[in-house]
């Protein structure tokens, strides 16, 4: 019976901030860039907000996936983040852009805080790989420029976060390429203060969607060099080793990610997927359970345990888990599709059909759901039903060897010899190293005499 693999899903952190996402599977129609007011609580002769507004509204004008909107109010220091996000959330807003500026006799010096909101999302459709890593974002942080030709830094970085939240990657690490070159001693930038380091860290992230993952990697060596001790940038960097097969290095940044911050449920789920890569089970369940301990509502930590419980044979256990998966997450079609196998497993062909079919409900095209029941409705002597549904899977996905080789094997059932041996020829042409469609080919032949 086909399983689904592991469900892996890349989370970057941003900078200074607790929380983790997923990385959102749908791309908005829009990005839109809130700005509050930024105030001077003694004048206001430097114009800051409709200067920022006029800079980012001028530069992102090319643009038709991004808004620029004022906010039209103050949200001061005293207020903080949470009412910044808070307002961001009630104007729908991606990032939110807020602080204050003091000024001097020849400029103003602009504090600009960013927020970045996103929602939880899980991934819609099955991953061809194993697993997908948790990628840790930045949520809330700020840089400092002068209200003069550096605010071209502020509007670079800003555009460079626009496209970053529209996924394209490649747009904007060159805006955040460009926006570094104003920051002219890198390295004394690093000593001074951390202007600098979401620029890395975001370039870092955009580096390793594009899968330049040496580039990912050198970027967040940069903003180590910052912050020694930030758990979300091992994580990350971890991931990006993981990416390219070093797994031994990827499991060592998890676990020091996990040394200076031990709830940070990310990176034991991403080294629960290491430790897949390299088959030790044990220590996989070990970090999902971890991560669950943290964060119990991570549906996709319960389905990959369960893959971790099959893999083991301990099907009670593989069901509990799948259960708790749908529970949180209904529409988590490869849970019913693997929750079926199980129940397949233990005999239970009325509760695997049930699944699979509920997984056909969420999802028509789905021609793993097919086949699997196809195998079902075989196990139960339903030949019909069974040629029904590999013939369903196959107007799907018409390459797909092993419902030609089911089909095969349900018209032997049926003694339609001449329509399994075409089907067992067909799974050959597909995949001519399948050694049980030969197997299944000689059988219907020798039953021909």
């Amino acid at each position: 019976m086909a399983l689904v693999g592991l469900f892996a899903v890349a989370l970057l952190m941003v900078l200074s901030g607790r929380s983790w996402y997923h990385q959102q599977s749908l791309l908005k129609n829009q990005v839109v860039v809130l700005v509050a007011n930024f105030e001077n609580p003694q004048d206001d002769q430097w114009g800051v907000t409709k200067d920022i507004i006029h800079q980012l509204e001028e530069a992102l004008e090319e643009y038709d996936n991004v808004e620029v909107q004022a906010l039209n109010e103050e949200i001061t220091a005293q207020e903080g983040i949470k009412v910044a996000r808070a307002k961001g959330k009630k104007h729908h807003a991606d990032i939110v852009l807020w602080g204050w500026y003091q000024d001097t006799d020849s400029h103003a010096k602009v504090t600009v805080k960013f927020e970045v909101l996103e929602e939880l999302h899980y991934l819609p459709s099955v991953q061809t790989k194993p697993l997908i890593q948790t990628i840790a974002k930045l949520e809330s942080f700020e840089i400092q420029t002068q209200l003069s030709e550096e605010m071209s830094y502020l509007t670079l970085f800003t555009i460079g976060l626009v496209r970053y939240e529209a996924k394209d990657y490649e747009g904007a690490i060159a805006r955040f390429t460009k926006a570094l070159e104003f920051v002219l001693d890198a390295e004394q930038a690093i000593v001074q203060n951390n202007t600098i380091d979401a620029l890395y860290f975001y370039r870092g992230v955009a580096y390793y969607y594009k899968g330049e993952q040496d580039k990912a990697i050198t970027d967040f060596n940069q903003v180590l060099k910052i912050h020694p001790e930030y758990a979300e940038v091992y994580s990350n960097r971890g991931c990006a080793y993981s990416e390219k097969g070093e797994l031994d290095q990827a499991i060592a940044d998890y676990t020091q990610a996990l040394k200076f911050y031990p709830e940070y449920a990310p990176a034991y789920y991403n080294r629960g997927i290491a430790y897949s890569d390299k088959g030790e089970q044990d220590k996989v369940i070990a970090d999902y359970t971890q991560a669950l301990k943290f964060y119990p509502e991570y549906a996709p930590a319960y389905y990959n345990r369960g893959i971790a419980y099959s893999d083991k044979g301990e099907q009670d256990k593989v069901i509990a888990d799948y259960n708790q998966a749908l529970k949180i997450n209904p529409g988590f079609t490869p849970a019913y599709i693997n929750r079926g196998n199980a129940y397949f497993d233990k005999g239970e062909s009325d509760k695997a059909i049930a699944d699979f079919t509920q997984a056909l409900k969420i999802n028509s095209e789905y021609a793993l759901a097919y086949n699997n029941r196809g195998n079902t409705y075989s196990d139960k002597g339903e030949s019909d039903k069974a040629i029904a549904d590999f013939t369903q899977a196959l107007k799907i996905n018409s390459e797909y060897a092993l419902a030609y080789n089911n089909r095969g094997n349900a018209y032997s059932d049926k003694g339609e010899l001449e329509k399994a041996i075409t089907d067992f020829t067909q799974a050959l042409k597909i995949y001519p190293e399948d050694a049980l469609a030969y197997n299944n080919r000689g059988v219907a032949y020798s039953d021909k005499r």
